[in-house]
């Protein structure tokens, strides 16, 4: 009795041969199984007691009985009583002796009966000992070898009765049936290239022909025919090909037989194996495998004629379907061979990690992959588990998942981190799911992502950033389907035009809508010849948002093009410059503003020294003419205009870069008061002045700021034509970094004073220009007002700001700094002398003017002093050694600050301090806003002159460095 099997689990299945089985049913999963189930012979599978353990579907087909009949009956089954006995002798010699192949008769199920050409092979399994028992069916084969002999023996004895000349005849067809006979049971125990082989050796020995051959097509009739088994000549020949057209091969082909008794390499003169082999006669028969297609040929040949051979037509008819049943269950191993390499090299080639484990949690199979990532091989790893394996924790997430697949019973995808061999932890995503055929089992696909997944994250981080980017840059990206006319926004792109995605329909007219009417054309313009040349535009234009707010963008835009070079998208960027462009123009004024002060400061410079000329000579003219005389009434209308003049030139010297303002912090209530009630004396407006008790200091230069003050409501009694109600406001303000900034003003605190009229307003077109110096819409302005309003204003590192719509009024803010959020200068003052103005002594005037020198002479020669003059500096230092070393000194000296290609005031002052380091000087210049002009005593000089002076002025600067004495 055999040993009852230990391979059973608690589902009643049984291990055969590698795979596994319920009862009854074969594992279509294990390869051996797919093979078992498909093959066309019939396989039984048998314990020592005769008992049938599994079946496949050729088996129940040859037989007529059903799998479950089979398995619960045994060998008995099939066999006619008398043969009982016999089988099962035969069954003993199996398990004692091994292999035994024999001819046997069989039973079916409707009774009748079946000739079986049946292979046993005994087989330990599990510790239980079976039999495998291959069956194929030969009764057909069988009747026609037994009609065969008894037609031969029928014909032997017709032809001995009817001429005993054909007795050798009779004796070659009976060796021809033994000769059959031993191929059929040469050949009848093996398979594949070994019956290949055998058969066309045992043909050919059969036939007495020369050479016999079987030969694959591969395909198309232009493709290589390959032969598998040749005999020629008492030896296998091996790897030989071959080509079909102008062949005998080609003709069985397209005929199904080809016979060509002799001179056949005669007839296929371009068969170069017919030819050099010396063939004379060739006999092919077409090989179809079970659908009737065409897999091969089977042929004999000879060097010598076949005519005396007639019946080798039908002897090769018979074998061909026995070879092409042997060659198309080669193709078939072949196949699932092929598959299974290309199966194996897939899975150990896969960069994921591919597992299958059984209920238990137990590894069954681990491709290479996984051997690599974990240092493990195959061979250690199969039979394992998780725990076995990986630390706890890690363990018992993936047993949990895979639990939940099981219960699920469908894929399900997992993040599981693994710990590799190097010590370091992995993301993978895991694809796992059940094999449907194999209960409990699970197969696992795990794709290592951890570089995926960081890069995802630094993609997410740098996705931020551009976000972030695009927000403090307010800008975002767009882009347009040009089939469906459809605009995709990012967010900072519906933050820019101040709407929702749900209030924006998404498309170019609405768009379009969102644009300033006077805008809209020019963009469409661009944007449809963008289209039509394919090149990428940038464009500014304003919108208008939801609160009536105008902004400006810039907006960058390029052309997709599809495989044919259509434009199909256009993607781009918008960026609200607004501001930027607000800075931009400030740059512009303040350049404006830079260009003209230059001019102005030189010719400011040039003309206050013409007027010291007319100053000068008008006041010692007055000396010379008596005060009743009308040339002296004439004189001083002279005088009063250069001094009018004077005032024109400190306009002028506002727009100089070197003119500072002196400030100081200083409340700002009363000048505002008192600036303005002068501005409107007489106008008939009034002004509403609504200031705050705890309104700040500014920093401000107070004369500067005065005549600001002036120059709006000037502007804002103009506008209104002498009626209405001026109102004037201050606030206190703070500008944060993160708040809408003015464009010119820094983060601080400021005085915001407002100026609003309801007067006429300023037309769109004119708001841009008017801080152009010399721009006005006033008959008699100078265009001076607002310029200068804003150079003092700039140079208080403030802002000014003009809001105003035609037929409106008009709004003016100006932004000054308040106390604490500036550097407050000291003011530096001159002591004004009021009598008393003469005096004595030498005194040297340099001045590159002849006219200033001229006539600063005559002023000091009537206040009593004894002038020299100098052309510039150099001769100036000169002339003041040759005075110390003659012993008349000068008592002071007055120094032109500017001295084009010379040596002026500045540098001068230092080289006569170090040669008199007692000497008083004074500086006098055109600039009069020159930085050392309000802070004169810094660089050495002990008072100032400013040009153009009268007499009178001199005095007083003269008296008011010296004093009385």
């Amino acid at each position: 009795m055999a040993k009852k099997s230990s391979n059973k689990n608690s589902g009643g299945r049984e291990l055969f041969l590698g795979g596994t089985r319920e009862t009854g049913t074969c594992d279509q999963g294990n390869y051996w199984c797919m093979v078992f189930e498909t093959a066309i012979d019939g396989m039984f599978v048998i314990d020592m007691q005769g008992r049938y353990k599994d079946v496949n579907h050729a088996g129940c087909r040859m037989f007529g009985y059903t799998k479950e009949e089979f398995l619960k009956s045994d060998v008995s089954l099939l066999l006619f009583p008398e043969d009982v006995a016999d089988a099962f002798e035969r069954g003993k010699t199996v398990w004692r002796t091994g292999r035994l192949a024999s001819e046997v008769r069989m039973k079916k199920k409707d009774g009748g009966e079946i000739w079986i050409e049946m292979t046993s092979n005994p087989f330990t399994l599990g510790g239980i000992e079976y039999c495998l028992g291959v069956k194929r069916d030969i009764t057909a084969s069988k009747k026609q070898k037994e009609e065969l002999v008894n037609k031969i023996k029928e014909r032997t004895d017709e032809l001995l009765q009817a001429n005993a000349a054909l007795r050798s005849e009779i004796e070659d067809r009976q060796r021809m049936g033994d000769v059959l006979r031993a191929i059929l049971e040469g050949t009848q125990a093996v398979a594949g290239d070994e019956f290949l082989h055998l058969f066309v050796k045992n043909l050919a020995s059969a036939t007495g022909l020369r050479c016999a051959f079987i030969s694959e097509l591969t395909g198309a009739v232009t493709d290589p025919v390959r032969i598998l088994a040749m005999w020629d000549d008492g030896k296998f020949v091996t790897n030989i090909q071959y080509y079909l057209k102008d062949t005998p091969c080609e003709q069985v082909v397209a005929h199904k037989l080809g016979y060509y008794p002799q001179a056949v390499k005669k007839l296929f003169p371009n068969d170069h194996l017919l030819v050099e082999m010396g063939i004379d006669s060739y006999i092919g028969v077409l090989l179809n495998d079970s659908s009737g297609a065409t897999i091969g040929i089977l042929a004999v040949m000879d060097d010598k004629p076949m005519s005396e051979k007639p019946d080798l037509q039908r002897i090769l008819s018979i074998f061909a379907s026995r070879a092409a049943l042997e060659l198309q269950r080669k193709r078939a191993e072949e196949a699932l061979n092929k598959t299974n390499a290309m199966l194996s090299a897939i899975l150990d080639n896969s960069q994921a990690v591919i597992y299958l484990k059984d209920e238990a949690g137990r590894f069954v199979f681990v491709n290479k992959h996984y051997d690599r990532l974990f240092n493990k091989s195959k061979q250690s790893l199969v039979g394992k588990t998780d725990y076995d394996l990986f630390p706890k924790e890690f363990a018992d997430v993936y047993r949990a998942n895979d639990k939940k697949v099981v219960e699920a019973n469908s894929p399900c995808e997992f993040e599981e981190t693994a710990m590799h061999s190097d010590g370091v932890e992995h993301t993978y995503i895991s694809l796992k799911f059940t094999i449907p055929s194999i209960q409990g089992s699970l197969c696992g696909i795990s794709t290592d992502i951890t570089e995926i997944k960081r890069v995802s994250e630094a993609l997410k981080k740098s996705e931020k950033l551009l976000k972030d980017a695009q927000c403090v840059a307010k800008m975002g990206s767009w882009e347009r389907d040009l089939s469906t006319n459809k605009i995709t926004w990012s967010d900072e792109v519906y933050d820019i035009f101040g709407v929702s995605p749900g209030e924006f329909d998404g498309d170019f007219n609405a768009l379009i809508r969102c644009i300033h009417p006077d805008d809209r054309e020019r963009v469409k313009q661009v944007v449809s010849k963008t289209v039509q040349d394919k090149v990428p535009y940038t464009i500014d234009y304003r919108i208008v948002t939801p609160e009536k707010k105008i902004k400006t963008l810039h907006v960058y835009a390029d052309v997709i093009l599809d495989a044919s070079g259509k434009a199909v998208r256009l993607v781009g960027t918008a960026q609200d410059v607004t501001e930027i462009r607000k800075m931009q123009e400030e740059a512009i004024k303040a350049q404006k503003l830079e260009t003209i002060g230059t001019l102005a400061g030189g010719i400011a410079h040039d003309f206050n020294n013409l007027l010291v000329g007319v100053l000068g000579n008008v006041g010692i003219a007055k000396k010379y003419i008596n005060r009743n005389d009308k040339a002296f009434e004439v004189l001083g209308d002279i005088e009063k205009a250069a001094l009018r003049a004077r005032g024109l030139t400190k306009k002028l010297l506002t727009f100089s870069s070197g003119g500072e303002p002196v400030m100081e912090a200083a409340p700002i209530d009363g000048l505002i008061h008192n600036t303005a009630a002068f501005a409107i004396k007489d106008s008939g407006v009034l002004v509403d002045c609504a200031l705050p008790k705890e309104l700040w200091h500014a920093v401000v230069d107070e004369g500067q700021i005065a005549q600001v003050i002036n120059n709006v409501v000037m502007n804002a009694v103009y506008a209104m034509d002498g009626a209405g109600v001026i109102h004037i406001s201050a606030d206190n303000v703070e500008v944060t970094p993160s708040a809408e900034v003015v464009a010119p003003l820094k983060p601080g605190r400021y005085v915001l004073v407002s100026v609003k009229d309801t007067g006429c307003g300023i037309p769109e077109n004119n708001l841009t220009k008017i801080f152009d110096p010399f721009f006005t819409t006033k008959t008699a302005g100078s265009g001076l007002g607002l310029a200068v309003s804003y150079s003092i204003v700039k140079k208080h590192n403030g802002a000014i700001i003009v809001d105003s719509s035609h037929g409106k009024g008009t709004t003016v803010r100006i932004y000054l700094p308040a106390a604490g959020s500036a550097v407050v200068m000291e003011n530096v003052s001159t002591e004004v002398f009021s009598s008393g103005m003469t005096g004595k002594g030498r005194v040297l005037v340099m001045d590159d003017e002849d006219v200033v020198r001229e006539v600063s002479g005559e002023m000091l020669t009537i206040l009593g002093y004894e002038p020299d003059l100098a052309p510039d500096g150099e001769q100036a230092v000169m002339k003041y050694k040759e005075a110390m070393t003659s012993g008349k000194p000068y008592v002071f000296v007055i120094l032109d600050l500017t001295v084009p290609g010379g040596l002026g005031g500045k540098d001068t002052v230092k080289q006569l301090l170090s040669i008199d380091p007692n000497a008083s000087v004074i500086v006098s210049s055109g600039y009069s806003n020159d930085p050392i002009m309000a802070d004169y005593d810094k660089y050495g000089f002990k008072g100032v002159v400013s040009k153009p002076y009268t007499i009178s002025m001199l005095g007083k600067v003269i008296k008011g460095v010296f004093g009385n004495g």
